[in-house]
């Protein structure tokens, strides 16, 4: 009897053996297939960013940058809740278009619902494109670009801004004959 015990003590012991083994190997194939933050239950960074830096090309096809000294594009969703908040800001920057201030808005949505969303928040622009923020490498709306009549980025805000950076932005808006 003496035998089988050990036998079946031998056994339990090799078996609990191949069982830390196999889980070791799982969760060393979870680590280098779904990366480490992944593999130890990271969340993804989610925050709201922008990828282009200042001097990129701002990839927006039917724009004619060179048309004004200046165009700030506003890039927005129709089921955004800050964007719908940010308003009262984006009717100001509208109501300062000239011959040197463009303003573009680029929906993920199609033109028409684009338009239809400007027109219920009273915002005039120049142009309504539909495009994804994330072609812009942008991720979260509201954003605002100020763009270059070479197409580059001259600056950029993500997330609905505050009171002191819509003066701020305000104030680098060029005017009608500056």
């Amino acid at each position: 009897m003496k035998g089988v015990e050990k036998s079946l003590r031998i056994l339990d012991i090799l078996t609990n053996i191949a069982i830390v083994a196999a889980a070791c190997a799982i969760i060393a194939i979870g680590w280098f297939r779904y990366g480490s933050a992944a593999a130890v239950g990271k969340p993804p960074d989610l925050r709201p960013s922008i990828g282009l830096k200042a001097g990129n090309s701002v990839p927006i096809g039917g724009i004619d940058w060179s048309q004004s000294r200046s165009t700030v594009v506003l890039v927005l969703s129709t089921s955004c809740q800050f964007c719908a908040e940010s308003a009262a800001f984006y009717r100001q920057i509208s109501m300062r278009r000239n011959p040197e201030l463009k303003v573009v808005a680029v929906f993920r949505e199609d033109v028409t619902a684009g338009r239809a969303f400007l027109s219920e928040h009273g915002v005039d622009v120049d142009g309504v494109v539909q495009q994804s923020p994330e072609e812009l490498r942008i991720r979260g709306v509201p954003a605002l670009l100020v763009v270059s009549p070479a197409g580059t980025l001259t600056k950029a805000w993500v997330g609905k801004v505050g009171p002191a950076t819509e003066k701020e932005i305000l104030r680098q808006l060029p005017t009608a004959g500056s």
